[in-house]
């Protein structure tokens, strides 16, 4: 009778330890989840998509973030940022503290808000840039 019993115990916190998995994949907007080392593979500007010829890396820490571009061949770096984020729900707020790219140096103190999806190992930031919209698809880096 108490094999009977265990078995039972034993099943019914396999089925619970299935579902607390389950829920964790399926509510993946956590800041937890954003967290870590990511690569762009793909950008679009107004539906246009736009090619990765350079290799962008964004890191994302407890509350700060840094990224990078850089140009693969000559391994000379083409721009950088930092600054700080929040996640509440899907809504992502990006404070730009430093950006050093041509052109964007408007962008210093500027707060940009985001949707954020994280789904498996990609990462998708979509919204408006201004009047421009933009969607980018990030990967985790292993």
């Amino acid at each position: 009778m108490k094999f009977k019993h265990l078995n039972t115990t034993l099943g019914a916190a396999m089925i619970a330890l299935a579902a607390a998995i389950a829920v964790s994949q399926s509510t993946p907007n956590t800041a937890n989840s954003a967290l870590g080392t990511w690569e762009l593979v793909s950008h679009d500007f107004d539906g246009q998509a736009a090619p990765v010829t350079q290799r962008e890396v964004k890191i994302l820490s407890p509350g700060h973030f840094i990224w990078v571009i850089y140009d693969k061949d000559t391994m000379k770096t083409v721009g950088a940022g930092i600054g700080t984020w929040t996640l509440s729900g899907d809504a992502y707020t990006e404070h730009v503290e430093f950006i050093d790219i041509e052109g964007a140096q408007g962008m210093n103190g500027a707060d940009f808000k985001l949707t954020l999806t994280v789904t498996g190992d990609t990462l998708t930031l979509s919204g408006s840039l201004g009047t421009t919209k933009m969607k980018e698809a990030w990967k985790r880096l292993k």
